[in-house]
């Protein structure tokens, strides 16, 4: 699987902004970004990324299988700010998600998600293994 391109869908633009600058220059990956669902469809289309990282608060529970559909072998990442809920991972596990990943840990998990996925570990192992994103 190819994982030099990421669709991120947020509606967070402080956040996007500060992460584009982090994958396109330290992690050296395409990024595109999508504000909705209907956005996010489309430039699946268009760009056919590697991985799509969706932020939890947009509703994400039906996304989920409409963008597994349009984008079957791309790996999900949800992500959060919300740091208190315990039941996230497991959430993340039942929505369909590959991985999951609390916002302000971004920066400092997503080269380890990138190894998860690559490697092809379960969810309870990248739980464990990952430990310091809760």
């Amino acid at each position: 699987m190819d994982f030099n391109s990421v669709l991120m869908i947020d509606d967070d633009i402080e956040f996007l902004a500060d992460s584009m600058a982090f994958l396109i220059s330290d992690m050296k990956i395409k990024v595109v970004c999508a504000f909705s669902r209907e956005e996010a469809e489309a430039k699946i289309r268009k760009y056919n990324p590697g991985i799509i990282v969706l932020d939890l608060g947009l509703n994400s529970g039906d996304k989920i299988s409409a963008l597994k559909n349009l984008r079957p072998n791309a790996p999900i990442i949800l992500m959060t700010s919300d740091c208190d809920n315990e039941d996230y991972p497991e959430l993340s596990r039942e929505m369909g998600a590959d991985a999951y990943c609390l916002k302000k840990k971004f920066k400092s998990a997503f080269p380890k998600l990138i190894k998860y996925l690559e490697n092809g570990l379960n969810f309870a192992t990248f739980r464990k293994e990952l430990s310091l994103i809760r």
